[in-house]
């Protein structure tokens, strides 16, 4: 609630020299400019402070771990009954992106999504 337009566009900035996505964060302004980015992510972490352009950010891995983890440890237990490698490697990525709140690793469960030609129960988590 208090932040604004321009703290949006900064932390946008921070997680891309962070090499981050801010597909699946929460920003909050602690003080002035200090930020906490919370990352959706069953793994509970937090970074040391970064300091970028005169401002101070922190990453706190674990936003919603207890949904996180539910649903991670369901999509290690759907790979575990895949029909075959590529869906079975789909749901891994699935997995460790939402165990360590990893948009790269969502993309390539996604990719692996793209070569399933066919399957007999359609499944994408976009």
């Amino acid at each position: 609630a208090n932040c604004e337009e321009a703290d949006s566009q900064l932390s946008t900035q921070f997680l891309n020299s962070q090499g981050l996505s801010p597909y699946n964060t929460r920003l909050f302004k602690t003080a002035d400019k200090t930020y906490v980015v919370k990352v959706a992510s069953s793994d509970k972490k937090k970074s040391d402070p970064i300091e970028m352009d005169g401002n101070t950010f922190q990453l706190e891995y674990g936003d919603y771990s207890p949904l996180m983890k539910r649903i991670a440890d369901n999509l290690k237990l759907a790979s575990d009954n895949a029909a075959d490698a590529t869906q079975k490697s789909m749901l891994l990525e699935y997995c460790k992106s939402f165990t360590q709140g990893s948009i790269h690793a969502h993309k390539e469960g996604s990719r692996y999504w793209i070569r399933d030609v066919g399957p007999t129960v359609e499944s994408y988590i976009g």
